[in-house]
């Protein structure tokens, strides 16, 4: 499946000049949302980025500028109560918007699109919201500003996801298929010019946040299979979070000593030298007991540019972007025996493994290009902006 817009078909008429567009986001340069940092760079146009929480708290012109963010001003004083503090951060936020008049309003993730809707929608300001992941499924997130997203799809222009399965569950939480818009991650293939195959060891690669929809403790299980089957193959696990030291007393635990290698949180460049270092990149997502899943984890298309198969799991955004037996393999959720199986298939056949690789490059490159996901996230700005105005 090419990656494709579902929904929304905006006037087809000239298309006013983005001036300015106001980026709202939880964080200003959080390692884990390189999807949002390349977005808010690539926009051809003045830009804001209001971080700190789903309510903003501070502002930002350019997200590595150096010196302190501009604070939106919160004063001691309301601390004390949180409704005042709530209300007097409304405030603010209402008072820079009207003040510097953005032409469009882009909320990552959903709670953040329900803290601007009533403000944009009062202010007569476009907005967008763009889902990534937990935000369409983490129970305590449905339980507390899910239950005001019905109220937020209908004030925004239009709702992003990120992958079909998050297309039919936002259905299910009252989104209409004419706001929602289909917009897959993409990745730059020039970053990665080093295609050749790596020389043995075999090498697996594992790379995200260390938290349970991620699944880590599953990959060191099904290594330790396949370790035991093939000795030589080695592990290298990127990133860091909260199951980070249990995964590291599990590794202890199974034996596998200089097999593995916990690299702890790199850059994006350190990333790209890593994967292209490696021959398989291995991500068993998984649904966890409180909802949470993931969108479309980036490290995959990242994997398919430097034409590296991967073994990962039917989940999420996933199945968008592997084919099984074609550009990666695909196993069921929480099942480290099919994992190592399909794991030791790789390893046992190199060839197999680099050809996968290739058609995976093939893919990215026709289909998930950053140039593309970037042109139609601006094409839907403007289209909101248009359709505002001529409604």
């Amino acid at each position: 499946m090419a990656q494709s817009s579902v929904g929304l078909d905006f006037q087809s008429v000239m298309k006013p000049h983005l001036r300015h567009i106001a980026v709202v986001a939880i964080n200003r340069d959080k390692y884990s949302e390189t999807f949002i940092h390349d977005s808010f760079d690539f926009f051809p146009c003045k830009k804001s980025l209001l971080y700190g929480e789903y309510l903003p708290t501070h502002v930002a012109h350019d997200r590595l500028e150096a010196g302190a963010p501009i604070p939106i001003s919160k004063a001691k004083f309301w601390e004390r109560n949180p409704s005042d503090a709530r209300a007097q951060q409304e405030r603010n936020v209402r008072t820079w918007l009207l003040k510097q008049r953005p032409d469009v309003v882009l909320a990552h993730y959903g709670p953040s699109g329900v803290a601007m809707a009533a403000i944009c929608a009062e202010l007569q300001i476009p907005l967008v919201v763009h889902f990534h992941g937990y935000d369409a499924y983490r129970a305590d997130i449905l339980g507390s500003h899910g239950l005001h997203y019905p109220a937020m799809f209908q004030a925004a222009q239009a709702i992003v996801v990120v992958s079909q399965d998050m297309h039919a569950q936002l259905l299910l939480l009252g989104a209409t298929v004419q706001k929602l818009r289909l917009h897959i991650y993409g990745v730059n293939p020039a970053r990665f010019s080093e295609l050749n195959f790596p020389a043995a060891p075999f090498t697996f690669l594992f790379v995200g946040r260390f938290v349970p929809k991620k699944a880590p403790d599953l990959v060191l299980r099904a290594f330790a299979i396949v370790q035991r089957l093939v000795p030589e193959v080695r592990l290298r696990m990127v990133g860091d979070g909260e199951l980070r030291v249990a995964c590291e007393r599990l590794a202890a635990e199974l034996g596998l000593g200089d097999a593995i290698v916990f690299e702890g949180i790199l850059d994006p460049e350190r990333v790209a030298q890593v994967l292209t270092a490696s021959h398989v990149l291995v991500l068993p997502s998984c649904r966890t007991q409180d909802g949470d899943s993931e969108g479309t984890p980036l490290v995959i298309l990242e994997a398919g540019a430097a034409a590296r198969a991967v073994v990962a799991t039917r989940h999420g955004g996933i199945t968008d972007v592997l084919t099984d037996g074609s550009n990666g393999l695909l196993v069921p959720e929480n099942d480290p025996q099919a994992l190592a199986a399909a794991m030791l298939r790789l390893a046992s056949n190199p060839n197999e493994a680099a050809a996968m690789g290739l058609r995976a490059r093939e893919r990215v490159c026709e289909a998930f290009s950053q140039r593309h996901y970037h042109q139609n996230l601006w094409k839907l700005l403007e289209n909101a902006v248009d359709f505002a105005q001529n409604s």
